[in-house]
Order: C-alpha cells, then structure tokens, then sequence
C-alpha cells in the first residue's frame, strides 16, 4: 500500500491521464480543441477549466465523448472515474486514489488465480506478495488510467475460468452460476480495456489445448460463457464499428513510430521482466543482469508450473484435514489437475490398445 500512495501527486501528471481528466469531466473534444488549440500561449486555469468537475454535465456525456473522440477506450473506468471525481473531487492525487484502490482488488485475485492452480496457501500468499511489490502493478496503480482495473479484472476472471472447469460434473445450477460469472468478468474486462481480446484468445487456445480439440461439457460451457460475454459487449462493438474513423485519427500516431529491429530484443526482454524488475535494458550493465535474471525466472516457473501439474496430488478424502466439503447437490470439484495434463489410467488396462487417456473437463 505505501509503495502506491507515497507522493501520490508528484510524478508527472502526463498527456493519457490529462484526457482521462477531460472524458471524467464529460466534455468532448468539440468542447476544448477550439479553446485549448488557439497557437497562443495559455495560462493553467485555461486548461484546468475543462479538467474540472462539472455538476451540470452527467455519465451520459462522459460515455458520449469516449464514443465520439476515443470508442477505443471502453467507458467502464471512465465512468467509475466520473462518479468518483463527483464524490470526492477532481484533484491529481484524488483521481489517482482511484487507480490504487481498484489496484489492490488485483491482491485478493491473484491469491484466488494461485489458490486455483496450486490449492496451496503458501503459493497463493507468495504470489500475494509478488504482484504487491511488483513494480509492473504499482506503476499503474498510481496512474489514472484504466489498467489498473484491467490487471485486477484479467486475474480474477482466469481465476474464474479455472474454477468453473473445475466444477463441470456439478449440478446445473451450480454450473449455470459458475459460467455465468466467468462470463461477466470477461465482459467487465472488454469493457475496461479492448486489450482483454488478447487475453480471451488465450483463454481460447487453453481450453483447446486441455480438451485436445474435443467437443467435452468443458469447452461447450466455456464457449457459451464467452458469447455471453461477446453479446454483452455488442452494444460498445457497435459504437467502435460506427465510429471507425474516430479510432483510425485517434490512433494515427501509432503508424508513425518506427522501432529498429536492434531494439526489438532489448524491449521485448525489459516487458518481460519489468512484473519483476523496473530497469531499462540500456540504461547500465547491471540493468541488463537485472532484465536476464528476471527472463530467466519466468522461464524457470513456466517450465516447473508445466513439469508439477500431472503430478499434482488429487483432493484429500472427505472429511480429512483440510478438505473442502462441497455443497449439498454440488458434485465433485476436481482441482487436481487445472492445466489438463494429467493421463488417466485407461479402463481396459495399463494403457491398452488406445494408449493413456488425458485429463479434460
């Protein structure tokens, strides 16, 4: 917590966070570009005037301006952010306030996305403890943007996807409330950031790879979740598709950078480490060991998160210590193996004719 609120308003309130301040304030570019873009030289309260909160305008005009100016940006946090400013102020460090308190809800969803994968609560807390000092996540919760709600919303929702595998061979109605929550999570998180698109691929490609391309309860159910998700989402696609131009000008900057390929490698291996370690690969030597350590440890935990999974124990007996009791009408929870890689043993002998069958939902 003190590493997210200590001088909450000295860092650099910079060109992103200035529009989030103008979309929270509900105005639209119409409003600001004729009296902000004159070629003379303006004084703060000229540009403080549109950054101020203003009674007279509503959530309305907050979502009508992203969908004019920016239908690139969701209005989930936007909205949030507006609702906020109206309570509590519209100072920098109160905005930002925001950002940190929707930050640490991604505390308690890493802890459940580990819970789900390792049923240990040592893991769980160590990953606690991870993204609490992650610089990656402390970054962006002292920052008034969105990805601060997105983080918290993509972990919780991955949580959530294991967790409803988990409780396939549950009743209807357990399955029903299971899915549907993974699927308003997913919604929440396209609403909070189109980037989530990325994430619902994965997600795809998971559930492909654990159900070996088969039609099985688990993927028919994950895929039903995510078009509720997607029509839950339509009403946005819409506004994007009608408003293409608007993201293509909004956008039009990102066509002119030009990034060398020697650095290519430079920047993929500092995004890689910067969860871990906060350094530029170019600033020093030490950086550079920094960056490597931190590659390596994430190659190391994926290559022993795929090496332990087929051999996680199965769930202790009922009534043994530290057994869960499900709920009456529940069914089983299988939290053995989340990752699908687990064989099992085939029902006509050692491995038969057919060989080792594989785990899936």
């Amino acid at each position: 917590m003190f590493f997210r609120v200590a001088d909450l308003e000295r860092p650099v309130f910079w060109h992103d966070e200035v529009y989030t301040k103008f979309f929270a304030a509900g105005y639209q570019s119409q409003d600001w570009q004729g009296a902000l873009f004159t070629g003379q030289v303006l004084d703060v309260d000229a540009l403080r005037r549109f950054q101020r909160h203003d009674p007279t305008r509503s959530v309305a005009d907050t979502v009508a301006g992203l969908a004019r100016d920016e239908p690139q940006h969701p209005p989930l946090y936007y909205v949030l952010a507006r609702l906020w400013v109206s309570c509590f102020g519209d100072g920098v460090a109160t905005l930002r306030l925001l950002s940190v308190l929707l930050g640490l809800l991604a505390l308690p969803a890493m802890g459940w996305l580990a819970w789900e994968l390792f049923d240990d609560r040592r893991v769980a807390w160590a990953a606690v403890l991870a993204v609490a000092l992650s610089p990656y996540f402390v970054l962006y919760a002292r920052e008034a943007r969105e990805y601060a709600l997105w983080g918290a919303l993509t972990l919780a929702a991955n949580a959530q996807l294991l967790r409803a595998l988990r409780h396939t061979t549950a009743s209807t109605r357990r399955q029903i409330a299971e899915w549907g929550a993974f699927a308003l999570l997913t919604a929440l998180s396209l609403y909070t950031a189109f980037s989530a698109a990325g994430v619902i691929l994965g997600q795809v490609l998971f559930i492909c790879w654990r159900e070996r391309l088969r039609f099985t309860r688990a993927s028919l159910s994950a895929a039903g979740a995510m078009a509720v998700a997607a029509l839950l989402f339509l009403p946005w696609a819409l506004v994007l598709h009608a408003r293409l131009e608007a993201f293509q000008a909004s956008m039009a900057w990102s066509r002119d950078i030009v990034i060398p390929r020697t650095e290519l490698l430079s920047l993929l291996a500092s995004n890689l480490s910067r969860p871990l370690v906060d350094g530029w690969a170019d600033a020093s030597g030490a950086a550079w060991i920094a960056v490597a350590a931190a590659v390596l440890l994430l190659a190391v935990a994926t290559a022993s998160l795929l090496r332990a999974a087929p051999g996680k124990a199965a769930p202790p007996p009922a009534g043994g210590r530290g057994a869960r009791r499900p709920a009456p009408g529940a069914g089983p929870a299988v939290r053995g193996d989340p990752l699908g890689l687990r064989p099992l043993p085939d029902p006509h002998g050692a491995h038969g004719a057919a060989g080792p069958r594989l785990a899936a939902g």
